[in-house]
């Protein structure tokens, strides 16, 4: 009777879905049966939804594809929520299918039985009802077409389709039936690359060519922004325009080396005297505002200089408020387009100076100007900064007192090439801001930086080492690992790999540097400590545990759970009052003039 589901799955194959992540219900059976006898499919099992949805969110970081997640009716759906929200602003493609209820059964107090239409409102890019039609095997292929096309637009992002499906639940599983339906000719989606008019490429390069600038590389999603092509591309433009790239640790411009390249700003940006010397005329944003608070602050007080987000999609991205002029392009096409420009206009200047000076003997050629002086001025006080603030933060390498950036700066030493790092956040992701240095070329670092929660982080840890098998630590503070150790069994039961880098510190370590610090009753609101030992974890879980004491043996330490496969956790017990202190010491500005 639900046969024709087959030909919503073999679509779903057809337009390029690779994997499928099931959560187990009664009313999900179709759909899970179906996707099983395809046979094409990579699958995976996870009991607990929400864990499904983070882990799926993890694949989908790291193949920017979109992967498939099934569940059954009611409840079971709504807890994809959050990792949906974290897919919608991170722009990250999901196709999730939710059983469902026939319409007979609805409304009626049928057991797990809900309104499932739009259950996740605005989060998601586009919802529909796959109507029961159980002898249409083309309109099934057309609701999948439509819903692939929203998850993978310039913009990717989830789609929800809503799947009522009636009794008996168990389909035929015949091999035909995931024929029928198909077009002798194939849809396909053939993806361009945009460029701004002639007109506006011009007006730009007048606004920016001359004046002092800089450029905002933060998270970024949607496209192969790990690629060397990007990487080139970008800093191209920054070296033609002579604009210092304020890298965050999820940008891809992190893992550049290059002196133009910026890794310690949010140190030395704690000066007032460096935040007057710094001051731009343009700032050019691409992807998400990095994670710098101090950086957002700079942005935000930086009332007279104009603010470009250059991004493929329209939706305002810059939470201090001062984008001025948002150019709707990629980023790595908009920077090629820039610097073809900037040669051409360059070649153009060059024949016409030749032709006025050709009765002028000893002509000095590009003389330097006032502006490009003071351009130059401008980058050397940037990358002065930036020495002096990277040799102070570098000095935490002689650090005896175990210390969470000491850990960071080996943890990028020790990896082999390759490897993906997943960062959590509040305390972790900032002591990367700090402690991870740029130029760590191969090594792709993600982390869920569109809603910033702390929610799922293991669960999207092991999607993302699961998208193709490779190598895949996690660093993660005790509250965020606490939040999704469920994730883990999953890891277990489908035989995944990954380290997880443990930094415990029993309790919420942000709140040691933001104003809550000192109010009354701080533990207990703020600090929460929980008091737990992981090491149970071994025998709960059967993942495997080790305590990290010293520096000496931490790289042979990863290097081997590496090696070994499996789930690791290596815990480093730390203290929140004395790594406070040690951040104090070795992030805290020192002006030179």
């Amino acid at each position: 009777m639900n046969e024709y589901i087959a030909a919503a799955v073999d679509e779903l194959y057809q337009l390029g879905a690779r994997h499928v992540v099931f959560s187990g219900g009664s009313r999900s059976t179709t759909m899970a049966m179906l996707f099983m006898a395809h046979g094409q499919y990579k699958t995976y099992m996870n009991i607990d939804e929400r864990s499904a949805a983070f882990f799926a969110l993890g694949i989908a970081k790291r193949s920017q594809t979109p992967v498939v997640l099934v569940c059954t009716s009611g409840s079971a759906g709504a807890h994809y929520y959050p990792a949906l929200i974290e897919a919608y602003y991170s722009r990250v493609p999901l196709i999730v299918l939710t059983a469902d209820r026939p319409p007979e059964a609805q409304g009626i107090g049928a057991p797990q039985t809900m309104d499932q239409v739009k259950l996740f409102g605005p989060y998601v890019k586009h919802f529909e009802t796959l109507s029961p039609r159980a002898e249409d095997f083309i309109y099934p292929r057309q609701v999948m077409t439509r819903a692939y096309m929203a998850a993978t637009d310039v913009v990717p992002g989830p789609v929800h389709i809503n799947v009522p499906l009636r009794e008996p639940l168990v389909p035929d599983l015949g091999a035909s039936n995931f024929t029928k339906g198909r077009q002798s000719k194939r849809f396909q989606k053939v993806r361009g690359h945009s460029q701004l008019s002639a007109t506006d490429c011009e007006t730009l390069l007048a606004e920016l060519q001359g004046k002092r600038g800089i450029m905002l590389c933060g998270p970024l999603t949607g496209y192969e922004q790990w690629s060397a092509e990007y990487r080139e591309s970008v800093l191209g433009l920054a070296k033609a325009l002579q604009t210092p790239i304020l890298a965050d640790p999820l940008s891809p411009m992190r893992a550049v080396e290059d002196a133009l390249v910026m890794d310690s700003y949010d140190a030395f940006l704690s000066d007032s005297a460096w935040r007057a010397d710094l001051q731009p005329e343009y700032i050019l944003l691409i992807g998400q505002i990095p994670v710098s608070k101090r950086l957002q602050q700079f942005v935000k007080q930086q009332a007279g200089a104009l603010c470009y987000q250059i991004d493929p999609g329209a939706a305002y991205r810059n939470g201090a408020l001062t984008t001025n002029v948002v150019l709707q392009i990629e980023p790595k096409a908009w920077a090629d387009q820039m610097v073809k420009a900037l040669a051409n206009r360059e070649k153009t200047e060059d024949s016409l100076n030749a032709e006025t000076t050709l009765v002028i003997k000893d002509v000095v050629k590009h003389k330097p100007t006032a502006s490009t002086a003071k351009i130059s001025q401008f980058v050397a006080r940037w990358q002065q900064a930036q020495a002096g603030m990277r040799k102070q933060l570098n000095q935490a390498a002689t650090e005896e007192i175990l210390f969470e950036g000491r850990f960071v700066q080996v943890l990028q030493q020790c990896l082999p090439s390759y490897a993906n790092v997943v960062v959590a956040n509040s305390m972790a992701i900032r002591d990367f801001d700090y402690f991870w240095p740029r130029g760590a070329t191969t090594l792709r670092v993600y982390g869920n930086r569109g809603i910033n929660g702390i929610d799922g982080i293991e669960s999207t840890a092991l999607g993302v080492g699961a998208a193709y098998g490779e190598p895949t630590v996690l660093v993660t503070g005790d509250l965020s690992f606490f939040h999704d150790m469920n994730g883990l069994v999953m890891g277990r039961t489908e035989q995944l790999n990954l380290v997880v880098l443990l930094f415990n510190n029993d309790g919420g370590g942000i709140f040691e540097y933001l104003p809550q610090k000192g109010v009354p009753n701080f533990e207990y609101l703020f600090g929460t400590p929980q008091g737990l030992t992981y090491s149970a974890l071994a025998s709960l879980m059967g993942v495997q545990y080790e305590s990290i004491t010293d520096y000496a043996s931490f790289p042979k330490q990863v290097q081997k759970a590496l090696h070994k496969g499996g789930i690791h956790i290596l815990e480093v017990k730390t203290n929140r009052a004395v790594s406070r202190e040690l951040h104090r010491k070795y992030t805290v500005s020192v002006y030179e003039k």
